[in-house]
């Protein structure tokens, strides 16, 4: 640093013989060597910012791929979901005819079970009247 300030100050001092002062000259070289560290500070900020940049596109690139690929894969488990369930309604809208079928067998087979205990009662019936008349008959005779 301190070699530097004493050529700053003599590049200061031949340049005062063309019409600057050598605190001027020194001021402008200093301003200038600082815009240059400024300006590579700079240039290596928009670096980092630029790598950092390309890092988060790629990461979202990824990301989104990521999502399309969960989003064809909910949506092929959508429709093989739904696939299923019209074959599950087939079978429960058979199995309700198919109930229905066995319910109406079912009314059918108790209403011939209702006709034979009434035809049942009454042959019983008439078998007791043969009886009678038949006991009937015999004392008389």
């Amino acid at each position: 640093a301190g070699l530097k300030l004493l050529d700053l100050q003599s590049s200061a001092h031949q340049e005062s013989r063309f019409g600057g002062s050598v605190r001027d000259v020194a001021e402008s070289k200093l301003l200038q060597e600082e815009n240059l560290r400024l300006a590579e500070s700079l240039s290596k900020v928009e670096r980092a910012r630029d790598a950092e940049a390309v890092k988060v596109a790629s990461s979202a690139e990824a990301h989104a791929r990521e999502m399309r690929r969960m989003r064809a894969e909910h949506e092929a488990e959508a429709k093989r979901l739904g696939r299923q369930l019209g074959r599950l309604q087939a079978q429960v809208e058979q199995l309700s005819q198919e109930s229905q079928g066995y319910e109406q067998k079912a009314r059918s087979a108790t209403e011939e079970k209702s006709r034979l205990a009434e035809a049942l009662r009454a042959a019983e019936a008439r078998l007791a009247e043969a009886r009678e008349r038949s006991e009937t008959a015999e004392v008389e005779l």
